[in-house]
């Protein structure tokens, strides 16, 4: 016959398990309500981009892939509108007279290992 220190064991456990499944909910909620948020400022800045006519990328050095956004119609043509692409697949949408000056650049930042800002013309597929 169990004694009433069992019960007390039981009991204990009972609340642990309860407060934990508590926790548990709360922390699914925040989950999700922070997944939503994500996505609506993910939102936000694809518009934003959209309505600018800008793009933003990362370049991996190891792999050589960028991975860029999907706001420029114009360059969705690189890559059959793929996301990632190597990095120096994209010269060919860099206007000819520019195209040097921004590879050099491009290769310096890629040694060095330090970032760079340059604007240049693009030729557009159309």
């Amino acid at each position: 016959m169990p004694d009433e220190h069992d019960d007390r064991d039981f009991d204990a456990l009972a609340q642990r398990l309860a407060e934990a499944e508590r926790e548990l909910s709360t922390m699914r909620i925040t989950l999700l309500e922070s997944n939503a948020a994500l996505h609506a400022s993910q939102e936000r800045l694809r518009r934003a981009l959209e309505v600018a006519k800008m793009e933003h990328w990362a370049w991996n050095l190891k792999t050589d892939v960028v991975n860029r956004s999907r706001s420029i119609a114009d360059l969705d043509a690189l890559n059959e509108g793929k996301a990632d692409y190597g990095a120096f697949d994209s010269f060919v949408l860099v206007h000819p007279d520019d195209r040097a000056r921004h590879e050099k650049m491009v290769r310096a930042a890629g040694e060095s290992g330090v970032g760079w800002h340059t604007e240049v013309r693009i030729v557009r597929q159309n």
